[in-house]
């Protein structure tokens, strides 16, 4: 196991997209911060780890669910006016005596694991070999980073194999990553999970003209109701074959998904969410009302996708015949509900309802997936880091500190705002997402700017936050205390 002075560790950058429309837009502060890095105490041995999500695979405009091509878009993005001075600061970095680079995937970046990305990455910052090696790891097995800070033993985690929605593929995208370094054709994807179907397949339709979508915290029925009011593209087709995958997937990941696992059938996140939001609809007047409602019922009582239509004729027999009755219909019902002018006052006042006591932005309270994130730590372990949720995270569980570094990505954290006191500001609000433009939605103020990241040295281990010329400072109390 290596060990270090001193670590640095950042998570969720998202890098990546169209310019313009990116939710990453920290490019001046992440490169001086990797400067700062790179100069910190020259004479200690320090690391700087990029803990999953450093790029965002999914978040381009013709987006696959893996894309075997992403070399190309690492090189695109390497010569962005935008982005270059982030190649540039690493490229100063690994030529640093004492400084070591650690890449690990997330789960919208897994295309790292691929040689031809890497191999583009280390083209465009210049990654010198010495005698010793290139100072530049990737962690792809989905295990973590684990090293040693002084007498600490710290595990690095990105969080996403602890989410039912977005485990990888790890035995596929082996087999991917193989078949490409030895020329093999053609080469096999790994499966998708239900949260990168859910991107490609209905979320990036939604963010194109709505890009609260990526923004807005917490996640689950707020934004549903959000995404309804605004007449959002929501597919309920899209976010059934989405939590199909999970089904698809059982077995094939790792315990997480096992048969007997008692959060397997409806996980906490999206799919009880998006479940929770629907239960609390009363359909609009004149929808349809009776193999619709029937189906409803079903779907909210967690059956089956083949029981959600009733197969009265004996004609059901596939899921195909379920796509071309069940699905057609909640769709139906879908874009009934978003002809109706939607009511802000209503949706305020429930917005602050759903909101008075959320936990969302305590760093001291961890969501259920950071609490598989430390259950699924091994003995041993002092300090774990992980990100994937997006939202800071700093407590002691037993023995181990927890520090999760959050985003680097646009945040909107309506809560506590001015927009949810009155009907007049609540419209401000609504009129700058609805607009689409991330410069308008960036006037409302309501992006944190934490820009967290985690530091570990032989005296302490601390969320920190990085200024906007990159030196890390105490994090905002606003942060949750």
């Amino acid at each position: 196991m290596i060990t270090f002075d001193k670590l640095f560790s950042i998570s969720d950058l998202h890098i990546g997209g169209p310019a313009g429309k990116r939710a990453f837009r920290e490019a001046t502060a992440l490169a001086a911060l990797i400067r700062y890095v790179a100069s910190d105490q020259p004479k200690l041995k320090v690391a700087l780890l990029l803990n999953g999500d450093i790029f965002d695979f999914l978040a381009e405009d013709d987006a696959k669910e893996f894309a075997f091509d992403a070399d190309r878009i690492i090189r695109s993005l390497a010569t962005d006016p935008e982005l270059s001075p982030i190649f540039a600061a690493l490229s100063a970095f690994v030529a640093t005596p004492q400084r070591t680079l650690i890449l690990q995937i997330g789960n919208h970046d897994i295309e790292l694991a691929l040689p031809d990305v890497q191999r583009a990455f280390l083209d465009c910052i210049g990654a010198p070999i010495t005698a010793t090696g290139a100072p530049v790891y990737f962690e792809t097995n989905g295990r973590g980073w684990a090293c040693n800070v002084g007498d600490r033993t710290v595990l690095a985690v990105h969080g996403n194999v602890s989410d039912p929605w977005n485990a990888v593929d790890q035995p596929g995208l082996r087999a991917a990553a193989s078949a490409q370094s030895f020329g093999r054709s053609p080469l096999p994807e790994p499966e998708t999970n239900a949260g990168t179907r859910l991107v490609v397949g209905v979320m990036n339709e939604i963010k194109r003209r709505f890009p609260v979508v990526d923004l807005l915290k917490p996640e689950g029925a707020p934004l549903m109701a959000v995404l309804n009011a605004l007449d959002a593209p929501t597919s309920a087709l899209g976010l059934l074959r989405a939590a199909g995958r999970i089904r698809v997937q059982r077995g094939t990941m790792d315990d997480l998904l096992s048969a007997d696992d008692p959060e397997f059938e409806v996980p906490e996140g999206p799919q009880r969410e998006v479940l929770s939001f629907l239960e609390s609809m009363e359909p609009p007047a004149g929808a349809p009302t009776d193999r619709l409602q029937r189906a409803e019922k079903n779907l909210h009582a967690r059956r089956s996708p083949r029981d959600l239509v009733e197969d009265e004729d004996a004609q059901l027999g596939s899921l195909t015949e379920y796509g071309k009755t069940g699905l057609y219909r909640i769709s139906a019902w879908f874009k009934d509900r978003q002809a109706v002018e939607p009511q802000l006052g209503p949706l305020r006042l429930a917005l602050s309802r759903w909101l008075r006591d959320d936990e969302t932005f305590d760093r001291r309270r961890g969501s259920s997936i950071d609490k598989r994130i430390i259950a699924a730590a091994r003995p041993g372990i002092d300090v774990i880091i992980a990100g994937h949720t997006h939202l800071p995270r700093e407590f002691r569980d037993d023995d181990a500190l927890y520090l999760n570094t959050g985003t680097w990505m646009r945040l909107l954290k309506l809560n506590g705002s001015k927009y949810l006191r009155s009907d007049a500001e609540f419209q401000l609000f609504f009129d700058a997402i609805k607009s689409g433009k991330l410069e308008e939605i960036d006037k409302l103020g309501l992006d944190p700017r934490w820009r967290p990241v985690a530091v570990v040295d032989e005296s302490s281990a601390r969320l920190l936050s990085a200024s906007p010329l990159g030196i890390p400072v105490e994090f905002p109390v606003e942060g949750g205390s």
